[in-house]
């Protein structure tokens, strides 16, 4: 007979061979319990035993003396078998969804067992328990913990295994016979008599708390943020677990120093505010009972992420149109440098709203942090700035430099026209023209009228005038003493970020006097005589 929560079964021969009842006790006792037959296949079924909705027992439809292990889930009404095969199983036990049994070997019997939720029904895998001399018989389970009367010393003494942990360990020794074992959590009890006595004289039902170590700690997770690393795992199940332990390392196999040094955790989960920014911390987590301490999980890592910063240097920050740049600096994290590390360098010009990545600015840092982009020309006055995306497994965090603007001194143009382009001597001309930056006006800027007459080798200035609204510009009553050479110069503005420019050089004709005189010799003569008439044109 077994019984788990308000369902009880038994092993029931009413009907000339054994079979196995189910019943659910009723919340009022006085009431008759309704009795269900849990098997009806062909065979003995004998030595039941239930957790939860599952059932297990002893069954012989495949023959008698090679009895196997069956199951049946009452939530589901399915049957199924445990385990079957050529060798003797019988006496099973169940807690949660393991399954444990005696079973048959060449030379003894042993312990075996099945985790039903494992692998699907099909395809699960039984493992093997005890492989000790001697028999081992009598299974019984509570949670992960299995003990057996073992026979390996002689006379029979109680022994258990932790599952979760795979360590056997002895319950009882000595000269009395102790057998048929049963557990409930960490407590066990057995019956023990007076050695040499075999079902005669005194037998005791005695009993101990195992306090056995707590299973290992699963599911540990590592997460690094700016404030540390936060660490979670699974809770561990067992009743008697008072708290965890954490303990934290340089590396995966280094020594591990316990954090939690003034109590254990009540809780599964621990921020560690302490860990070493931008390097990875290892940790190992433990359970911890009233009397013991679980071995340690499987280590895992994280970093807490550290502030990056980059610097950004720009020389010259200003250019004429067309001339480079250089852009330089370093990636940090405080006053150590980061080598190896991927940046871009990205490009803003003027007027625009969003960076884009410059022309090979995908650029590495050296050992020493430091990082070069040269001959860089911008085609307009631009900003420029350094990102970094950082590495959460290394504890980096992401970064960008500040924003450095390199000024573009842009060329201007100047046009002139002379009108007339020819004059007589002591006539004018009117002189004039536009000055415009890429197609628009320039206004409220100097320019200055130079001429140079023909034969001459320098240019002289002859007036200034300010450019209006429009860009334009001229220059009336321009009276060129002979043919003259005249152009409009800029001689540049670096606050308005305008190079000098010059204009076309324009000639202007002049058209000089002449005279011319007249003389006859002889000047005075008679009918019909000659004379000779000449001058000349100056």
């Amino acid at each position: 007979m077994a019984v788990s929560g308000d369902t009880v079964v038994w092993q029931d021969n009413r009907s000339g061979r054994w079979e196995i009842y189910s019943a659910k006790i009723p919340a009022n006792c006085s009431t008759p319990a309704a009795e269900s037959l849990v098997s009806t296949g062909e065979g003995n079924k004998t030595n039941p035993d239930i957790s939860g909705n599952t059932i297990v027992w002893q069954d012989d439809r495949n023959g008698l003396g090679s009895s196997d292990i069956y199951a049946k889930d009452l939530s589901t009404n399915q049957e199924f078998p445990v385990s079957t095969g050529a060798s003797l199983m019988d006496t099973p036990a169940i807690s949660g969804s393991v399954v444990v049994w005696r079973q048959e070997s060449p030379n003894n019997y042993d312990i075996f067992g099945r985790d039903l939720m494992a692998r699907d029904l099909e395809t699960g895998e039984v493992f093997q328990i005890t492989s000790n001399s001697g028999d081992q018989v009598a299974p019984a389970i509570s949670g992960n913990i299995v003990v057996w009367e073992d026979h390996r010393n002689g006379d029979a003494d109680i022994y258990g295994k932790d599952l979760s942990t795979g360590v056997e360990f002895q319950v009882t020794s000595g000269a009395a016979p102790t057998t048929s074992p049963q557990i409930n959590g960490e407590t066990v009890v057995w019956e023990s008599r007076y050695q040499g006595v075999f079902n005669h004289g005194n037998h005791d039902v005695l009993g101990t708390n195992l306090d056995t170590a707590p299973g290992t700690p699963s599911g540990a997770t590592a997460i690094g943020s700016p404030a540390g690393v936060s660490l979670s795992w699974a809770t561990d199940p067992e009743s008697d677990i008072v708290g965890y332990n954490v303990y934290r390392s340089g590396s995966a196999d280094g020594t591990f120093e316990k954090l939690n040094t003034t109590s254990v955790l009540s809780t599964p989960s621990y921020s560690d505010a302490s860990a070493p920014k931008g390097e990875v911390s290892y940790y190992r987590v433990t359970a911890v009972d009233r009397g013991n301490e679980s071995a340690p999980s499987a280590a895992v890592g994280a970093a807490a992420l550290a502030q990056t910063s980059i610097s950004l240097e720009v020389v010259p920050p200003r250019v004429d149109l067309g001339e480079a740049t250089r852009l330089s600096g370093k990636l940090m994290r405080g006053d150590v440098p980061l080598s190896g590390k991927p940046l871009v360098i990205e490009q803003r010009p003027a007027g625009r709203n969003t960076f884009s990545p410059v022309a090979g600015g995908n650029v590495t840092t050296g050992s020493d942090g430091s990082f070069l982009l040269a001959n860089v020309k911008p085609q307009g006055d631009t900003s420029y700035r350094v990102t970094y995306a950082g590495d959460a497994s290394s504890g980096l965090l992401a970064s960008t430099s500040p924003t450095k603007l390199v000024d573009v001194l842009m060329p201007s143009s100047l046009s002139l026209i002379a009108s007339p382009l020819k004059v007589n001597y002591g006539s004018t001309t009117t002189l004039s023209g536009k000055m415009t930056k890429n197609g628009a006006a320039i206004a409220g800027k100097q320019v200055f009228l130079e001429h140079r007459p023909v034969g001459a080798t320098l240019f002289t200035s002859l007036g200034v005038r300010t450019t209006s609204a429009s860009g334009g510009f001229s220059f009336a009553g321009v009276k060129p003493a002979k043919n003259t050479d005249y152009r409009v110069r800029f001689k540049g503005d670096a606050a308005a970020k305008l190079l000098p420019s010059t204009s076309s050089v324009k000639r202007v004709g002049a058209l000089m006097p002449t005279s011319a005189s007249l003389g006859a010799s002889p000047s005075s003569l008679t009918f019909g005589q000659a004379t000779t008439l000449s001058g000349k044109l100056a």
